[in-house]
């Protein structure tokens, strides 16, 4: 890799570092929602490093190493989240530790043995939520787990309180501005015997809701049933597309309530209730893609090594970084600069992004 500033070269290895998980580096996505935070570091618009080693040799390398700014060492992040300071969360995904990063770029480890099989989310209160085994897990500041919701090793799609529940592949955890959870779960189905032999794609997922007290509630999506390549190809009756959904990896909200949800199919956006489908993007491999959503509902999208920001239309205007044969690497100061490979995004404040980028975390200020 490649890391430049405006007045240093410096040439290091070029070596991608291996960001794997839900939503960093396995080829899945990140769908974030803008933290109540300003930001901090400098108000002037470009990219800077917020922690992690960039540089030749050691420094370049991945690891557990808490410390300030690039004295920080991370590996293998996956499910990532803002609270409402603007304080980044990331999961190793193989160490299973949750790792915290300051406005400030200061790096620490908060827990061992975190649940990372899903989602990350953290409430206004502090206590975080992951998956294990098919369960919703509240961490509580002090460490302490519980099963908040569904049921560990449990498969199936049924509605109700903390463990009358169940869910089938939860990802893609959020908070609403009302306190309630979000969880893109898939496939869901009532038994492993009833999915389709036609299984290189499964559509039979949904948009679950869990509140404050626990109860989980299906809001979009069609419960129970499995839809399959024969439904959309095959069958003559028609594939109700607007309103089921396949894999949806990652969910959004504002401070309106409406939600965004990221599938394979692209990107939509439903109201509060799930109706009311708007599709912003129908991307034939939107796997490849990180998302970030605003509070006042601005979509970021990250490819490759390119942010755009997404209008209402489906126009994409860049933001950071460029996708030119020999501008590979890692650019830092004014925009657009470079980012390396994206794997995942989070909005911090209504101009301020952040960047996974190989074993590193990039800071953009939007001007």
């Amino acid at each position: 890799m490649t890391i430049e500033n405006q007045s240093v070269a410096t040439v290091v290895d070029t070596t991608r570092r291996n960001l794997t998980g839900l939503l960093c580096g396995s080829g899945l996505l990140t769908l974030a929602g803008c933290g109540g935070g300003g930001g901090g570091g400098s108000s002037s618009a470009g990219i800077s490093l917020l922690a992690g080693g960039l540089g030749a040799g050691a420094s370049s390398q991945p690891g557990q190493v808490d410390g300030e700014g690039a004295q920080a060492r991370f590996a293998n992040m996956g499910p990532s989240c803002v609270d409402q300071l603007g304080n980044f969360y990331v999961i190793d995904t193989l160490a299973k530790t949750l790792r915290k990063v300051t406005l400030t770029g200061s790096a620490a480890t908060l827990f061992t043995d975190f649940p990372s099989d899903g989602g990350l989310a953290v409430d206004a209160q502090g206590n975080f939520y992951g998956v294990r085994n098919r369960a919703i897990i509240k961490v509580a500041p002090s460490g302490a787990q519980q099963v908040w919701a569904g049921q560990t090793g449990g498969l199936g799609f049924a509605d109700g309180a903390g463990a009358m529940a169940s869910f089938a592949s939860p990802m893609g955890l959020v908070f609403d501005a009302q306190g309630n959870l979000l969880v893109g779960d898939s496939p869901n189905s009532a038994s492993p015997a009833s999915f389709s032999a036609y299984h290189d794609y499964t559509y039979g997922a949904t948009i679950r809701k869990i509140t404050p007290a626990g109860v989980v509630s299906t809001i979009a999506g069609i419960a129970g049933r499995v839809f399959s390549e024969y439904d959309v190809y095959v069958s003559p009756t028609p594939f109700p597309r607007d309103v089921t959904y396949i894999w949806p990896k990652a969910l959004a909200t504002d401070a309106t309530g409406r939600i965004w949800v990221l599938d394979r199919s692209g990107v939509r956006r439903i109201d509060a209730q799930g109706s009311t489908p708007v599709w912003l993007s129908r991307d034939p491999n939107p796997t490849s893609m990180a998302y970030a959503v605003g509070s006042s509902g601005e979509v970021y999208v990250a490819r490759g090594s390119v942010i755009s920001k997404l209008s209402a239309d489906g126009t994409q205007t860049v933001v950071a970084g460029v996708n030119e044969p020999g501008q590979q690497g890692v650019l830092l100061g004014a925009l657009p600069g470079r980012l390396g490979e994206v794997t995942s995004i989070a909005c911090v404040s209504a101009n301020v992004l952040y960047a996974c980028t190989e074993n590193s975390i990039l800071r953009i200020q939007m001007a």
